[in-house]
């Protein structure tokens, strides 16, 4: 796509990264408009929650609770870390239970 329109590989990867993150103090960071649903299996039962990032903080939400997590920029995997993040609420609730 980018190539298309004559444009450098580090050209393309500024202009993605400037439509899709914020650029703060010279630094990219990660920011995510809206929350993004998740589900995860444990021990029989299926718990949901949701995850956003903002300024390089993914924060995972969930009847269980909240937890968060610095994201380095450009992520590769947030939603693998947001499942992980709820899979630790799910086990915590799970020990006080």
């Amino acid at each position: 796509m980018s190539r298309a329109r004559g444009l450098s590989v580090r050209d393309s990867l500024k202009i993605i990264a400037e439509n899709n993150s914020v650029r703060r103090k010279g630094r990219i960071v990660v920011d995510s408009k809206g929350s993004k649903s998740i589900t995860i299996e444990f021990e029989g039962r299926t718990i949901t929650g949701s995850y956003k990032i903002r300024w390089s903080v993914l924060t995972v939400t969930s009847d269980l609770g909240r937890k968060s997590a610095h994201v380095a920029p450009f992520a590769t995997n947030p939603e693998g870390l947001a499942r992980l993040l709820l899979r630790e609420l799910a086990e915590a609730e799970s020990a006080n239970t």
